[in-house]
């Protein structure tokens, strides 16, 4: 290799401002050139100046105004002479306009970068929108994941009774009804499900109940409720997704109640007649005696929300009870295909009619008050309700509940339903259901497509008494579901075969 020809160093001719030429500032006329076919090393320098693009004033610079001014600043550094003065003067003032130039730049980009105050704000609430969002958004995306059929084979046969055939298990309906007294605050929570086409379950839930993740100032449901306050909407939203975690199901809907909405509920009912309990004095000034009384459409609503001095909400259960039986009786009776107002296939309309053309079970949430005034819910009973309430439930959260797909594997047909509650019971989550890849099987055997869930398959097996069946890792098994159990004799004649 040869030895690279040092580049001479090349110096602006004296006299010649470097810096006031790079900003456009015309310029005396230059010194005559060389005669040579190079030019002299001066007008070199000038040719590779003349290359750079005219910067504009900092004046007028908007987005290019912090580009420019470090330029500017470089250009100042790379033409300080040594000792010399010109017309762009000695060092120490050409440095001195430097500054002046970089800090105008400064300032300008200082006032051009910042938005208007009114675009911050917006900022702000959309950034608390996204995040009040990110629980509904997160569940919504878990049940598509789940629930899809969209790339995959459901089913490997459309006969019932071949080997092979599996179907989606539609999950049960789920709601939270949130009452708002006239100020903002919460009055009451209830869960209801929809067990099938006719009845289902009225859950109350008390405020105190606590949240299953408590966190500080947050240990109970209208803790959080308050903490959303004054935005109602956000709160009702807020506390409703955590009764979700609190009861580990899934909440397909949310739905907020007043005075007022109540009462437009109630309006094509008319008045519901309620054996009151206990003496009721309402917001307007209109004492309910025990026993016997009638509530006008808005009249129910604060009936419903009232909280007398010393009660707690196992009292004010009974009075919602009561209000909820007198209703659901006055729908049935009726022949108004207008007696629940909204739509007939979602929605509170949906619901109601739902649960008045069935039997319904009423209950709190099971557990009672600790000394301090919180709710503490008896785990074992709690559990049992909802395997009652939700008989096929989705989990609240990704990973609240174990992803199951329950086939059989002895003989076509659904597995037994006590086979069912035992899975939702050890939170389990069945999201398809239908024959295994063959019949005649002895042991059931748990399937799992990913090394971490062997645990949880090992946990199921013990859940169904398969004290022989096996599990067995799979990566090619189907990846939108956490365990395949392939039930056999071992579990189904134990639970009286199909």
């Amino acid at each position: 290799m040869t030895a690279e020809t040092p580049v001479p160093p090349v110096r602006p001719r004296p006299g010649v401002d470097v810096r006031r030429r790079s900003l456009g500032i015309e310029q005396e006329p230059d010194a005559p050139t060389s005669v040579d076919g190079e030019g002299s090393p001066d007008d070199v320098f000038r040719a590779q100046l003349d290359a750079i693009p005219d910067l504009e004033p900092a004046a007028v610079r908007s987005n290019s105004a912090p580009r420019a001014a470090e330029t500017v600043a470089i250009d100042t550094s790379d033409v300080l002479l040594e000792g010399s003065e010109g017309e762009g003067g000695s060092r120490s003032e050409v440095a001195s306009a430097d500054d002046r130039v970089v800090h105008s730049d400064a300032r300008a980009t200082r006032h051009a970068g910042r938005p208007a105050w009114w675009r911050r704000a917006c900022f702000a609430l959309c950034t608390l929108a996204l995040v009040a969002a990110i629980p509904v958004l997160g569940r919504e995306g878990y049940r598509l994941v789940v629930r899809s059929t969209a790339g995959r084979e459901v089913t490997r046969s459309n006969d019932p009774s071949a080997p092979g055939y599996e179907e989606i298990v539609d999950s049960t309906p789920t709601m939270v009804l949130v009452q708002s007294n006239a100020d903002g605050s919460l009055a009451s929570l209830t869960f209801l499900s929809l067990n099938s086409a006719k009845g289902g379950t009225v859950m109350f839930i008390p405020n105190m109940a606590p949240k299953k993740h408590p966190a500080y100032g947050l240990g109970a449901l209208g803790m959080v409720y308050d903490a959303f306050l004054p935005r109602v909407d956000r709160a009702q939203d807020a506390v409703a997704h955590e009764v979700g975690i609190l009861l580990n199901v899934g909440i397909d809907e949310v739905v907020p109640l007043d005075d007022r909405s109540l009462a437009q509920l109630l309006q094509p009912v008319g008045s519901i007649a309620v054996d009151n309990p206990n003496p009721v004095t309402l917001p307007d000034g209109t004492v309910l005696p025990v026993g016997n009384v009638t509530l006008t459409a808005a009249q129910v609503g604060p009936y419903m929300g009232h909280l007398g001095e010393g009660e707690d909400q196992l009292s004010q259960f009974v009075r919602q009870e009561r209000v909820w039986r007198s209703w659901l009786n006055a729908i049935a009776a009726s022949n108004d295909p207008g007696i629940v107002p909204g739509s007939r296939a979602q929605g509170i309309g949906h619901f109601l009619r739902t649960l008045a053309a069935g039997t319904v079970n009423y209950l709190p949430l099971p557990g009672a008050y600790d000394p301090g005034g919180l709710y503490v819910p008896d785990q074992t009973a709690m559990r049992a309700a909802i395997v009652d309430a939700v008989p096929v439930p989705d989990a609240p959260i990704p990973g609240a509940r174990v992803v199951v797909r329950l086939l059989n594997g002895v003989e076509a047909g659904s597995p037994p339903e006590a086979i069912i509650r035992k899975v939702v019971a050890a939170d389990g989550a069945i999201a398809v259901m239908g024959n295994g890849p063959s019949f005649g099987r002895d042991r059931t055997e748990v399937v799992y497509a990913v090394a971490s869930a062997e645990k949880a398959a090992r946990t199921m097996l013990g859940v169904l008494g398969a004290k022989d069946g096996t599990v067995r890792l799979d990566p090619s098994a189907p990846d939108n579901v956490d365990l395949t159990v392939i039930l056999g004799r071992d579990v189904l004649d134990s639970e009286g075969g199909n």
